[in-house]
């Protein structure tokens, strides 16, 4: 998904800046460079608008199959860890998701313990499940 996205941006900027250099209708280097500047600014404009609030949209998430978790979760974990022979009682939590695009952080509240988790990623699973790396 990293090298699909990165094709993306360089397409995105290249095609802003032949765009621009042809729709200037000057020729020469400076107004080459000058033209990929902007196309520069532009793209990386629309890739943080689509990065913090345009993948957000139904429809645009539909188009790149992610789901949205932000918000926050309650549940109950249930452990296969034995304490003298016992098993663990039911360990109720709150699990805070906080998500763009390009990143996702979890927090994790129980009643023992918080635990972030800032570098992680979104991957789909070869059944097509969503898992967090």
């Amino acid at each position: 998904m990293e090298r699909l996205r990165i094709q993306v941006i360089a397409g995105v900027t290249a095609a802003v800046g032949l765009l621009l250099v042809i729709t200037s209708g000057k020729d020469g280097a400076s107004t080459f460079l000058k033209a990929y500047s902007y196309a520069i600014t532009i793209s990386t404009l629309l890739f943080l608008a689509y990065d913090r609030r345009l993948w957000h949209f139904r429809w645009v998430r539909k188009l790149t199959g992610e789901p949205d978790l932000r918000g926050t979760w309650k549940g109950t974990l249930r452990s296969s860890y034995k304490r003298n022979g016992q098993a663990i009682a039911p360990i109720p939590f709150i699990l805070r998701v906080t998500q763009t695009a390009s990143s996702i952080k979890l927090t994790l509240f129980t009643g023992e313990s918080t635990s972030v988790t800032e570098q992680a990623r979104l991957a789909k699973d070869n059944d097509g499940r969503w898992k967090v790396d």
